[in-house]
């Protein structure tokens, strides 16, 4: 069972774009193009880039309701594919 809000849920810390690569089962270039068209959340510390766990979160939920709802319902989107972290 694929559930990304769970994962996000615990994790503490800032996260690297590998992080998140491998959370969403992408590949680490798709996650830096999506930071490099300011698509997906990220903060800027000591020239890195790194992504806030609840600002991801909280962005995912934005973009897509039904991962809101569907949390409370039970789990979440097995199908990854759903999961579109683009604006």
């Amino acid at each position: 069972m694929f559930d990304v809000l769970s994962e996000l849920e615990s994790k503490r810390g800032l996260m690297t774009p590998q992080e998140v690569a491998d959370l969403f089962r992408i590949s680490k270039r798709t996650v830096q193009r999506l930071i490099e068209r300011r698509e997906l959340p990220t903060l800027l510390i000591g020239g890195q880039r790194r992504i806030d766990p609840a600002a991801l979160y909280r962005h995912l939920k934005r973009k897509n309701p039904m991962l809101a709802r569907g949390r409370e319902q039970g789990p979440v989107h097995e199908d990854r594919r759903e999961l579109d972290l683009r604006s």
